[in-house]
Parts: C-alpha cells; sequence; structure tokens
C-alpha cells in the first residue's frame, strides 16, 4: 500500500555557557502534508483491529488471554482402583415384627395378630465394599491448550444378606415384596429371607476441555461432553417358613418363595462440569471435581416369582410374571476430593499425576421396580384375595475411595 511520507522538521537548540553546553531533546514531528510524487516510500499496513474488515488483514488478530496450564501437545494415559459401596432407596423387604405365632398350623385369628406391629424393624440389604477400575487416555493440543479425554468406569456390586426370625423372641417377619397366596389365608410372611443385590455399572465419558490458571496456586479446568450410562440391577429374594411351611388343615406343601427383578437402564446425554487444583509445594496439593449429566435413555424391568417345591421332584409353579419398558430421562451428579501429587521429568517431556480421593456419583430415580404384596386372602379358600401393587422408587448412589495414576508423555 502506498502511503506518503509526511514532512520531516527536524528542529534542535544549543545552549552554550563558559566551557559547557547544555542540548534541548531532540524532537521529531510528523504533519500531514504531503509530499512530491517522486517521494513517496512504500511503508507497512496498519495491524488488523475490530474496526477493519477480516479479509484486508495480512496477520490475526492476537488477543490476550489466560494462558492455557500446559502450552505443549501431549498424550496421556491413566488407570485407577475403585473401592466403592452402592445404596438405593426402596429396597424394604420385610418387616421384623416381635409377635408370636406358633410355628406349626397356626390359625387364622393368630396371624392377624400379625397386624399389631410391635418394635418393629424395617429389613433392607446391607451394602457391601467391591473393587472397581477406571481407564482413560487423553490428547492435549496446541490449539489454545484445549484437551480431549475418554474416560471408563467400571463398578460391579454384590450384596447377599440373610435373615431369620428368632422363634424364642416370638419374632416374625413379615414380607413386602410377594404376591404368594398362602392356603392359610391372612398376612403373609416369613421365618426366614435370604437376598442378593447385584449392580453393574458401566460409565464412559467424552470430554473437551482446558485447563487454565485462576491464581499463583489454583487451577480451573471447565469441560463439556457426552455421557454413555449402563445399570442393571438384579434383585433376588428367597422365602422360607412361615407362610410357605407345610399344613395339614388346608393342606399345603413345604414350599420355597423365589422372587426376581430386574432393573436395567442405559442411555446418553451432555455433561458439563469444573475440576479444580488447590496446589501446595513440591509437586502435592488437592483436587476438587464437579460435573453433572443429563441423559436419555430407556428402562426395561421385569418381575417374576415362583414357589418351589422343597422335596422331590422341586418342581416349580409360577406366582407373578410382568415386563414393563419405556423411556425417561435421569439425571447424574459427581462429586469428588482428595490429594494430589504431579511431577515433571526429562526437562518436562514427562509427567506423573498421582491421586487419592473420595468419588460420589449419585443417579437420580434407578429404582422403577413395582412392589406387590397379597392382602385378603381367606383360609381354605382358594384365592379370595387380591395383589396390592405399588411403585418403590428411588436413587441410587455409588460412593468410596479412588486412586489413580496418570503418565503423560
Amino acid at each position: 500500500m502506498k502511503k506518503s511520507l509526511a514532512l520531516i522538521a527536524i528542529s534542535s537548540t544549543l545552549m552554550f555557557s563558559g566551557n559547557s553546553r547544555k542540548e534541548e531533546p531532540f524532537e521529531l514531528k510528523i504533519s500531514n502534508a504531503e509530499l512530491a510524487p517522486e517521494q513517496n516510500l512504500e511503508i507497512a499496513a496498519a495491524p488488523c483491529t475490530f474496526e477493519t474488515e477480516c479479509c484486508e488483514c495480512e496477520e490475526p488478530l492476537e488477543i490476550i488471554s489466560n494462558p492455557s496450564l500446559f502450552p505443549d501437545c501431549q498424550w496421556s494415559i491413566s488407570a485407577g482402583l475403585l473401592y466403592w459401596s452402592a445404596h438405593q432407596d426402596g429396597m424394604e423387604f420385610a418387616i421384623r415384627n416381635f409377635v408370636f405365632v406358633p410355628v406349626v398350623n397356626p390359625l387364622p385369628e393368630e396371624i392377624d395378630e400379625l397386624n399389631n406391629l410391635v418394635n418393629d424393624d424395617i429389613e433392607k440389604p446391607k451394602s457391601k465394599w467391591d473393587f472397581g477400575f477406571e481407564l482413560a487416555l487423553g490428547y492435549r493440543g496446541g490449539c489454545d491448550g484445549w484437551d480431549l479425554n475418554i474416560l471408563w468406569d467400571r463398578f460391579r456390586a454384590t450384596s447377599s444378606f440373610e435373615i431369620e426370625a428368632k422363634v424364642e423372641a416370638n419374632q416374625t417377619l413379615i414380607t413386602l415384596l410377594s404376591a404368594f397366596a398362602p392356603a392359610q389365608g391372612g398376612v403373609t410372611y416369613a421365618r426366614g429371607i435370604d437376598t442378593k443385590w447385584k449392580v453393574q455399572l458401566d460409565l464412559v465419558d467424552f470430554e473437551l476441555g482446558r485447563a487454565l490458571w485462576a491464581g499463583q496456586r489454583l487451577t480451573f479446568r471447565p469441560f463439556v461432553g457426552v455421557r454413555y450410562a449402563r445399570i442393571d440391577q438384579d434383585y433376588d429374594l428367597e422365602h422360607k417358613g412361615g407362610s410357605w411351611s407345610p399344613r395339614m388343615n388346608p393342606t399345603q406343601d413345604a414350599l420355597t418363595g423365589l422372587v426376581h427383578f430386574d432393573n436395567f437402564f442405559h442411555g446418553a446425554g451432555l455433561r458439563s462440569g469444573l475440576n479444580t487444583s488447590w496446589n501446595l509445594n513440591c509437586g502435592f496439593g488437592f483436587y476438587g471435581d464437579l460435573a453433572a449429566s443429563l441423559l436419555y435413555g430407556s428402562f426395561k424391568l421385569s418381575h417374576d416369582e415362583y414357589t418351589r417345591l422343597v422335596t422331590d421332584p422341586f418342581s416349580k409353579e409360577k406366582v407373578f410374571d410382568s415386563e414393563y419398558k419405556f423411556r425417561a430421562s435421569r439425571a447424574i451428579f459427581d462429586v469428588g476430593l482428595g490429594v494430589q501429587w504431579l511431577g515433571h521429568f526429562c526437562c518436562g517431556c514427562y509427567s506423573l499425576l498421582a491421586k487419592l480421593g473420595w468419588d460420589m456419583h449419585f443417579f437420580a430415580h434407578q429404582n422403577q421396580m413395582w412392589r406387590v404384596v397379597r392382602l385378603g386372602d381367606v383360609s381354605g379358600q382358594t384365592l379370595s384375595g387380591e395383589n396390592a401393587f405399588s411403585q418403590s422408587r428411588g436413587s441410587l448412589d455409588a460412593q468410596g475411595l479412588t486412586f489413580s495414576l496418570r503418565f503423560g508423555f
């Protein structure tokens, strides 16, 4: 681009006094006076600004921003060990009642005494601790320090629980998850119940984030992404004694009551969160993570109940059978807090990050199992009562210790 060189006027004043000399500062003044055409010179174009059109800019506009925590490109792999336990609402299966009922051939009026609850306790599965693992692969590019990560968490938990009613303590177990209609009628109860609750959890996350300095010792990493979740629950109960005991009048063989629930959910959706690091000295520090996701997916539920003879030929008879499918959106919240150590090696070419902390994952409204209780049967009158249905909704959580190592290269 041709520009006219402005007229340059140079003025300086020298002042002498004796053997000393004082110089006034050199002053350069540029005016808009136009020179002759033969005096025109070539000078550089003005830098791009917001007012100039992008197509006329020879160089991109440089914007000052919060610098990336890691400016160089780097790959990373990580693995972790989980030691978690799972809990869920709405899993109650019996009421331990301190009311006496004879073991052999109780009368209908004696069974009806179970409608009076004395020092009762609600029984539900006891959570146990189990191991899981997590794997991750990441890449941090040179585009302003953005990073991409793929993470996979897998956790399997199995909780087996057996309870018995102590006859000498006048205990009975009123069942809350059985549609069995006993020959004796009245309230359905058991002398012993075995339960087994199994949870299978898989979380796959894809994240786009950027780590940046928020202070001299504080770093933030906001991220967005998508999540896929698969949650499979199996809940089994085995009722023994009580309403399943052999009887003479009316006649009933010795039975075992078997109940099976399947609560399956899988879905995908958006996820966003924030990772924070509070750095101390020598690479040590604290970390705190928070994320939320909203998934759209499908539920598949099944409920089966059988009775099985306890003697040969051990035949089964179906009592209840149902299936239910529907689609819904579910929220998931993730929280983590712990300590960490970060070290760099070979002039920063390699890094190692070790973390130990407590993680919690909350899955809203995951328990969609239906509760079925048999009511109103009269002794000697087959199927004189009815099933009472209710939905025992509840939320699931998995929490515990997590130890992980991440290697960057």
